[in-house]
Order: structure tokens, then sequence, then C-alpha cells
């Protein structure tokens, strides 16, 4: 299948968002003023989460200039991990960083918010919930002041109108609601899917009803939840927030992603490798394959590559990066994907797409089939590379508000 039609997966990051001002993994835990936190999410109405965003911040920050972790990400798997095994030193280390900045004169009592310092250091300390409950915070504040009708949304929707459900899937790992605003327009042909609406077994043969494009968030969602019965449910992300001992339902970073991934998120993680298995393309934009995230890197290569052989057949991924093609992530995506066809014939074509992200294109025959240059054609009907530039070549990877 040679044309426009052909079986898509889109594969959507931390990029995807960018527009709107959401977080890269860079961004998150950033220093800010303590009282930036309670002006977008209020004490009165979030009682424990400005303590949590403080303290997130502060250990965090704390942590890197010791050399204990070199980003958020290290930093969420370091407190998973202390929290999971008490008789680690994981806990110790925090008591120790915590007595350090409080001798130091690093904490401030009076921004730990309404429900006071004693309370949310040990809350801090026995327990991962405020620092998951801080980085849903971080995930979903950027859209908060958004209603649907700025301009910045009309590639997205764009994009969004222009895809189709008997061809296309998107995969998400993002846990912002980019996506559910979308699906919210009443034009809107994607869903976002939850577990129970997926198959339970690989040989499940289950499907998204055919008159909507699944979208199938792998690591959770700010607004999803645990309800009574364990089952993952849909909910207000504000109320999930506002219950200081409600956690939204997040795979974070640490062997508490594993664990979600391989239990209660797996329909998910089934219906994307079958979505992978039948996709003549794949689109990245915005993904650049965290060295942490292990899992996602080998489910999406075996799935991709385990397509039947069929004659004169082409597969063609192709990747949007950001400004800087020398990044680490940009070579490790440049890198990775070459693996997704080994031993074949591969068009590896980089171009620059305006100023704020580059293209990169990977044409694997199968069985010897036909090169596809990176070039698009004069199609009236565009392919996924044009669909994803025309995206990218607008808005993405350019934050809403550059500091």
């Amino acid at each position: 299948m040679s044309g426009p039609n052909r079986h898509t997966v889109w594969l959507l990051g931390a990029g995807f968002s960018r527009a709107f001002g959401g977080p890269l993994l860079d961004d998150l835990f950033r220093p800010r003023h303590w009282l930036d936190d309670d002006l977008v999410f209020p004490a009165k109405l979030y009682p424990a989460l400005s303590g949590d965003l403080y303290l997130s911040r502060l250990f965090c920050e704390t942590g890197k200039a010791e050399g204990r972790w070199r980003d958020a990400e290290e930093f969420l798997a370091f407190v998973d991990a202390a929290h999971r095994n008490d008789a680690g030193l994981g806990k110790d280390i925090m008591r120790l960083m915590f007595d350090r900045m409080s001798s130091s004169g690093s904490i401030s009592p009076a921004k730990t918010g309404m429900k006071g310092f004693d309370y949310s250091h040990a809350r801090f300390l026995t327990s991962a919930v405020p620092v998951r409950r801080a980085l849903a915070a971080e995930c979903a504040a950027f859209l908060r002041d958004l209603d649907g009708k700025e301009e910045i949304w009309h590639p997205y929707r764009k994009w969004a109108s222009s895809l189709d459900p008997q061809w296309d899937t998107v995969i998400s790992f993002n846990y912002d609601r980019v996506l559910e605003e979308l699906a919210a327009d009443h034009k809107s042909k994607l869903k976002i899917l939850l577990p129970c609406e997926c198959p339970k077994v690989p040989d499940d043969q289950t499907k998204p009803p055919l008159d909507v494009v699944p979208v199938l968030k792998l690591h959770g969602s700010v607004d999803w939840k645990k309800n009574d019965s364990e089952e993952i449910v849909q909910g207000d992300w504000k109320a999930i927030l506002a219950d200081e001992n409600a956690s939204p339902f997040i795979a974070a970073p640490g062997r508490s992603k594993q664990d979600a991934v391989e239990e209660q998120l797996v329909p998910l993680w089934e219906q994307a490798k079958r979505a992978l298995k039948e996709a003549q393309a794949l689109v990245v934009l915005g993904y650049g394959f965290p060295t942490t995230d292990t899992k996602a890197r080998t489910e999406i290569q075996t799935a991709f590559a385990a397509q039947p052989i069929v004659l004169d057949t082409t597969r063609r991924i192709d990747v949007v990066l950001g400004p800087d093609t020398n990044r680490p992530e940009a070579r490790r995506v440049e890198s990775l994907l070459e693996t997704f066809a080994p031993n074949r014939s591969l068009v590896i074509s980089p171009g620059k797409v305006g100023a704020n992200c580059h293209a990169l294109s990977i044409s694997s025959p199968i069985s010897f089939g036909p090169k596809i240059s990176s070039s698009t054609t004069g199609s009236a009907c565009r392919s996924p590379f044009e669909r994803a530039m025309a995206l990218a070549g607008m808005f993405l990877l350019a934050p809403r508000n550059s500091e």
C-alpha cells in the first residue's frame, strides 16, 4: 500500500503538547516561587497540593545539586524506590536531605501550604503519593486557562479532523489532557479508551468501535483514578487533585510504572501492539524514547517488526524532532529507529521544518519492496508525513509562554 490510505500509528510524546506550554522532562519540578503554585492551585481548594509541589521542587533541585539524580525522571524513580523498600537506604537519604535543608534554611515552613509544615513533612517522607500528585499538577496546570477557542488549537484540530477511524490509531505517553480536549470537539472522531474497553489478553479479538479513532494512553492520565472496585475510571482532574488522599492513575517513573503497565494498563498495551503490527506507517511526534522507558522501546520495536512479510510493501517511519538534532534524545531516536528494520535498506532523510522542529524519515521496504523517499507526493489526500509536517511546521515544539 503506497498511497495516503495506509494503517498509521501516531506515537505522541511530551513534545506534542509543548506548544500549549506542556512541560518537557527538563521543565518538571523547576524552582518556582511558591506563591505561583498557590495562585494556580489555591490552598482553599487544594489544601495539600501547594505543599506537595513545593517539597517536590525543592527535593528535585537539591538532589541534582548533590549529584543524586540528573533529572526529574530519575528523581521520581528514586522516590518510588525509597517508598517501596522500607528496608533500603532511600528513606534514610531523604530524611538526611530534609534535615540538611531544614538546618540550612532552604525549607520555609510558611511555603508548605495551609496544612502546615509538620503535615507536609510527614506526608512527603511516608508515601510517594505527594510526588505523583505534584507530577500530575505539573502536567495539568498548563491547560487550565485555555478555553479551546485560542488560535493555537487550530492546527491540532485540523490534524485531528484528518484522522480516519479505518486507518489511524493514536498512542500517547502523555498524562495531560490535550487529546481529551480535542476529543471533546463535537466534530472529533477521537475516543480516549479506558483499559476496560480494550482486549484483556493477546488473543482477545475485542476491537474498538469502527466509527472512532482510538486513543491509547499507555501511561495513564491526570483525570484517571481507581474506583472502589479497583477499576480505572475517568474523573474530574480538579476533584482528584483537591482530594489530598487521592492520586491520579499515572504510571510515574520507577518500579510502580512497570507494575501499572504489566497489570492495570495491560489492555491498552495489547491494543497498541495490535495496531503496531498492522501498521504500514509509524509517525512519532515529540517522543524521545526515554532511556528509563525500556518496556516502551522494546514493545514498540517488537510489535512494529512483527508484521507478516508482504511483497512490494513499504513500511514507513516518520519522526518530528526538536530544534536541536544533536541533543541526546534526537541521536537516540535516530539510532533506535534504524534497528526497527535490521538488514534492510533504509532511507534516512533529515530535513528542517520551520524554525522549531526537524523531520526524519525512514523507509524500510519489506522483502525488498520499493523504497519511498522522504519527499511528499502531490496527492490531494495527504499522507501521514504531510499531516505531521502541517502540524509541526506551525506550532509543534514552540512553547506558548517562553521563559
